[in-house]
């Protein structure tokens, strides 16, 4: 039997080649399958770390916002959380769910507030997770771990408010002050939030890059970045939406450390610092009160600098647009001022000397000037009145109390002093002069007018001492005597003019015969302004026998007459 053999044939390569693509394929598949896979893994970690940046961005924000308003409104916090203990036996302990009062102080935006949260809620971070504010009050005097205190611990008559001793500054004697944290919480049991791995809380926290931001890593137990801090959150033990593993705890503020990380928004101009110098908090009811008004209670310092780099200052800051400058304290004082200018333009100022340029200046207190006082317009000053050196001024001076200048005093005007003038100096005014009292003057006075407004003495006040006498002297027979220069008019508006009062006080004849009667005449000469005094007198005989005694003649030597002159 013969047996067919079949020579084989080449083996086909395009047979080849399809199996080898088959497998190849699915090789490739297998591939692309485990890529898919790693990109998928790499976008849902970008994702996470995206949303993790974004919560942290979200934390940082409201970290600062809340640190801002406890600074701000430290005082409200501790009354609100005062107000929120029902009875004398609960702690003080308090929740805070609704943070808009952030957006209404303004450090947060009204957008980051107008979520549609659970009743209550006003934010929530990326992860869903709400934010609240824990307080629980503390005494800043107690060692750590602080006890949360009670009602009843502060308000120790009952009467409702907290006692002064609580909130007076003085750490000795007890002083209530609050820790306050930033926590996320649940409010709703039906809409579970995310608790975040720790790895990713610890992140979200670092990439905050608040110092004070915080993690729960167990119950209980708040972690800073990195492990920068750690906080038992066992007195907040009770409070409502106490944060648990995986939600967040910040510290906004601790007692005895104030409030944390806070640069004040509104306390740009340091108003508040001397508050702080003084060893008062920050939490303290006066530093509060401080942040709250307009009012600055600090030194503010103006200094001036060198513009030209000549090693002289030459640049002085102005102070612009004051309408009131009160002082207080036990000694207000004013240094280094040269000139006041008014309405009149500067650049009259002496060194050594003040200048006023004022119209007018009044003064309700006690004015008191160690170098020259110059003065453009009137002087008015309530209180007594004491120049270490000259005194002028342009207008008239009203004094109400006493004078007492160290050298010349020039007033254009009228000079009214209430109380005595003492003046080292010599007196010049131009218009009338009214003292109420004594007025000494080392040199010479020159006055239009004195006018005597009280004297203890018992003399009429309002007595012009113009119409006093002016002058008394004795002169000799046929000697003349000046007229005086007066005023215009009396104080009553009369005319004045002069007067002259002649009384003979020593006489005798020529012919040495007894006299029997002897007076004195003043003769005017309104040319050279003088009066010419004379004696006239009758002797003990009537030669003529017509009944009359006869004229006595005198000599030149022959008598003395007291001249006395005034103003009328």
């Amino acid at each position: 039997m013969s047996r067919s053999r079949r020579k084989a044939g080449p083996i086909s390569r395009q047979g080849g080649r399809r199996g080898v693509t088959l497998i190849e394929g699915i090789l490739y598949l297998s591939l692309a399958a485990g890529m898919l896979a790693f990109v998928a893994q790499i976008a849902r970690d970008q994702s996470e770390r995206t949303r993790e940046k974004a919560a942290a961005a979200d934390l940082a924000l409201m970290l600062a916002a809340a640190q801002g308003y406890a600074a701000s409104f430290y005082g409200a916090l501790v009354a609100d959380t005062f107000a929120a203990a029902p009875d004398p036996d609960a702690p003080l302990l308090a929740t805070v769910t609704d943070l808009s009062m952030l957006a209404d102080a303004g450090f947060l935006g009204a957008p980051y507030l107008n979520q549609p949260l659970e009743v209550g809620a006003t934010a929530r971070n990326a992860f869903g997770q709400e934010y609240a504010l824990l307080i629980r009050g503390v005494d800043r005097r107690a060692a750590d771990p602080r006890p949360t205190l009670v009602r009843g611990a502060v308000d120790a008559d009952g009467d409702g408010q907290i006692d002064a001793l609580w909130r007076n500054g003085v750490a000795g004697d007890g002083e209530l002050e609050l820790d306050v944290l930033l926590v996320t919480y649940n409010s709703d049991a039906a809409r579970p939030t995310v608790a975040l791995p720790q790895v990713r809380g610890v992140r979200v926290v670092g990439d905050a890059e608040r110092a004070t931001a915080g993690f729960v890593t167990a119950p209980d137990t708040a972690t800073g970045a990195y492990g920068a801090w750690s906080l038992n959150l066992g007195g907040f033990a009770g409070a409502a939406g106490l944060p648990g593993p995986g939600q967040f705890a910040s510290i906004v503020a601790l007692a005895g450390a104030d409030t944390l990380e806070t640069a004040d928004l509104r306390e740009f101009l340091r108003r508040c610092d001397d508050i702080l110098s003084a060893g008062l908090p920050r939490t303290s009811d006066i530093f509060q009160d401080c942040l709250a008004s307009q009012d600055v209670f600090s030194t503010i310092v103006f200094t001036a600098f060198d513009s030209d780099g000549d090693g002289t200052a030459d640049r002085f800051p102005d102070l612009e647009g004051i309408e009131r400058v009160a002082f207080a304290g036990t000694t207000p004082r004013i240094e280094g001022l040269r000139e006041i200018a008014c309405d009149t333009p500067a650049g009259t100022a002496v060194a050594g000397t003040l200048v006023l340029t004022c119209p007018a200046t009044q003064v309700s207190g006690t004015l008191g000037v160690a170098g020259d006082t110059a003065l453009g317009g009137a002087l008015g000053v309530t209180g007594s009145t004491t120049l270490g050196d000259a005194l002028s001024v342009a207008g008239a001076a009203r004094l109400d109390s006493t004078l007492d200048v160290g050298g010349a005093t020039s007033l254009s005007g009228t000079l009214d002093v209430e109380g005595a003038a003492l003046l080292e100096g010599t007196l010049d005014v131009a218009g009338d002069a009214t003292l109420g009292a004594a007025l000494e003057v080392a040199e010479r006075a020159t006055v239009d007018r004195l006018v005597l407004a009280s004297h203890a003495s018992g003399a009429v006040a309002g007595a012009d001492l113009s119409e006093a006498i002016l002058d008394a002297r004795v002169v000799r027979h046929l000697d003349t005597v000046d007229m005086p220069t007066c005023p215009s008019n009396a104080l009553t508006g009369e005319p004045m003019s002069p007067r002259v009062y002649a009384v003979p006080v020593a006489y005798r004849s020529s012919a040495g015969l007894p006299l029997l009667a002897v007076e004195a005449r003043a003769l005017p000469d309104m040319v050279a302004r003088n009066w010419q005094l004379t004696l006239e007198g009758q002797l003990w005989r009537d030669n003529d026998n017509d009944d009359f005694a006869d004229d006595a003649v005198f000599a030149a030597d022959d008598g003395l007459i007291l001249a006395l002159t005034r103003c009328y």
